[in-house]
């Protein structure tokens, strides 16, 4: 089930030779394989393909929340380095 999708295919290809695994039964089990990994692809692309434009807003909205983060943080060093400068005077 694992080998049509993982790294791990050509490998699992290898072992179930080199165990004497039937190729009948391999074929069957790696299309079969295959077909589920397949439907929970296209299940997966339709469900967030519906939501695009959502999880587009929703990063914008975190981008830019982000982005304001930022500057309040490097405007608050800035001012806190510009302050401690002028302790002295």
């Amino acid at each position: 089930m694992l080998g049509p999708v993982s790294p791990l295919g050509p490998w699992l290809t290898v072992a179930a030779g080199a165990a004497g695994f039937p190729r009948g039964r391999f074929t069957a089990a790696s299309l079969s394989g295959a077909a589920i990994w397949v439907a929970i692809y296209l299940g997966l692309g339709m469900v967030f393909g519906a939501n695009l434009q959502a999880v587009a807003d929703l990063a914008g909205s975190v981008l830019g929340l982000v982005a304001a983060a930022a500057v309040a943080v490097i405007l608050g060093l800035w001012l806190f380095r510009r302050g401690g400068a002028n302790d002295d005077a």
